[in-house]
């Protein structure tokens, strides 16, 4: 088969891969969903990248706009990196990459520009020697862009792993394998188109078309990978431990402190992160959904390892909360039935019942008690 229709071939199913496994990340909810449509941008601009690969199949007006595929890369590694960056550590935002990427893709596209006008719109004859050192220039400059972010994706996990005061926790298990997963292989990929453009260079052209096709068959293998991650380990794009998700599927399994733990501490980040419980209608299965776990497995944990019911869970973090508000002198002017309200609950009356449950007093009485003080600590 020549090696055009193999790479047109290879290009089209990648593509729908990417584009297909874009969506479901885009798609997906959970505590991992900023970090997700990082992952799913990425996969996004790699579709595009791969939409070059079936150029044959389009008309010459279309060819020639493939050729701003080059500026787009540009952002492909500053959104990788961010969402490694998101995984290792889940408070910080890294915008800044972002920008770097958009910036770049700018330049890139501005000095284009003068060769897509000559492709596109010059007659022939009419068109200088191209030398191509444009094309070569953003080349070189995305080389060292890309070696750059590795080092910079390296860097973030070691930190993430010997533990820096802005991340909850260091990476579990099975994610920091998914980081070192991501690295190798990226390194492996470029590798091997590094190794394509040296070839294109030296003007080694059945080097270039062996490597070429060499890249193409990697790009299937790893985009199939990655689709049957998102099957088999959805734990890496949901946000639950996976060992939880494991460990609920051994039939007789002894329990494991250890791992519900982990599950636990994930759940209690993202209820004090996301707040859900201020939803009054929110349900268990919604939660879980969220959460990424089963009904069962979330059940399971709040009464196994909390010693709680599923409203009486809830109920905890909406007391708190409204705990803290009563006393605060900035919401004195609220009553304690807007107070109930804003934290999850629908009556009064159920909210009363749960603050003596919880609190051992009435609302007013923990108002009142908190001001008495308060005049004392001021005399």
């Amino acid at each position: 088969m020549h090696p055009d229709l193999i790479m047109t071939a290879i290009g089209a199913v990648t593509f729908c891969l990417s584009l297909l496994l874009s969506a479901f990340l885009f798609a997906i909810r959970g505590p991992l969903r900023p970090a997700n449509r990082l992952l799913a941008g990425f996969l996004l601009l790699t579709a595009v990248d791969l939409f070059g690969w079936t150029a044959d199949l389009f008309p010459d007006g279309v060819q020639h706009f493939l050729i701003f595929r080059l500026p787009l890369s540009f952002l492909q590694m500053p959104l990788l990196c961010a969402y490694v960056g998101t995984l290792c550590f889940p408070k910080r935002r890294f915008h800044a990459h972002l920008l770097g990427g958009a910036i770049a893709t700018l330049v890139s596209a501005a000095s284009l520009i003068p060769r897509f006008l000559v492709v596109a719109f010059a007659a022939p004859s009419s068109r200088s020697i191209d030398t191509g050192l444009d094309l070569v220039a953003n080349n070189i400059a995305l080389h060292v862009q890309f070696y750059a972010y590795i080092a910079i994706m390296i860097a973030l996990f070691v930190r993430s792993r010997r533990g820096d005061g802005r991340t909850d926790s260091p990476p579990d298990r099975f994610t920091a394998t998914w980081i070192i997963t991501i690295i190798a292989v990226s390194v492996a990929a470029h590798t091997l188109v590094v190794a394509k453009s040296w070839a294109s260079i030296r003007g080694d052209e059945t080097g270039f078309q062996t490597l070429q096709i060499a890249v193409g068959l990697f790009a299937v293998v790893i985009t199939c990978a990655l689709t049957l991650a998102a099957l088999a380990r959805q734990s890496l794009f949901l946000g639950l431990a996976a060992e939880a998700i494991m460990h609920r599927g051994k039939r007789g399994a002894a329990p494991s402190i250890t791992i519900d733990e982990e599950a636990t501490a994930h759940i209690e980040r993202y209820m004090m992160a996301q707040k859900p419980f201020l939803d009054p209608s929110l349900t268990i299965g919604r939660l879980a959904r969220r959460l990424g776990m089963t009904q069962r497995d979330l059940s399971g944990l709040i009464n196994r390892q909390m010693g709680l019911h599923f409203f009486d869970f809830l109920n905890r973090y909406r007391i708190d909360m409204a705990a803290a508000m009563l006393v605060d002198p900035a919401n004195d002017a609220m009553t304690v039935l807007e107070i109930a309200h804003l934290v999850g609950f629908n009556t009064k009356s159920s909210f009363n019942t749960a603050f003596g449950k919880h609190r051992g007093e009435t609302p007013t009485t923990h108002r009142l008690r908190a001001r008495e003080v308060s005049r004392a600590e001021a005399r």
